[in-house]
């Protein structure tokens, strides 16, 4: 994922999410920001994602976006360190502090995902 092509509003954030999620249906749960917990990533956004590694929405957001996911559900960017939840929000338009979507379940995240993204 390069620089020219990243996604720069929330419906092609949204449109990006699912789409990474579609092409790694394994590694998308909502039940943490991601795993293993604690779990120290240095996962660039264009690297393969790891066997057993999963990813809840806001780290889906920050992925796209072009961030780094490091560890405890914290991603860094042009030398700046942000909690995904921040990220998320901000490149999906949110402006609630713990917004609705980051509890969701699976299917349900996917489906205000689609919503947002136009593609019901």
């Amino acid at each position: 994922m390069t620089a020219t092509t990243l996604p720069t509003t929330p419906q092609a954030v949204a449109s990006a999410i699912l789409s990474a999620v579609e092409s790694n249906p394994h590694a998308f749960d909502m039940g943490t920001w991601y795993s293993p917990t604690g779990t120290s990533l240095d996962l660039a956004p264009d690297a393969p994602i790891p066997a057993g590694i999963t990813l809840d929405v806001a780290s889906w957001a920050a992925r796209v976006t072009g961030w780094t996911l490091t560890t405890s559900g914290h991603a860094t960017k042009g030398g700046t360190t942000q909690h995904v939840s921040s990220i998320c929000r901000a490149a999906l338009g949110i402006t609630e502090q713990s917004p609705a979507l980051f509890w969701l379940s699976d299917d349900r995240a996917l489906t205000a995902l689609r919503n947002l993204a136009d593609r019901r």
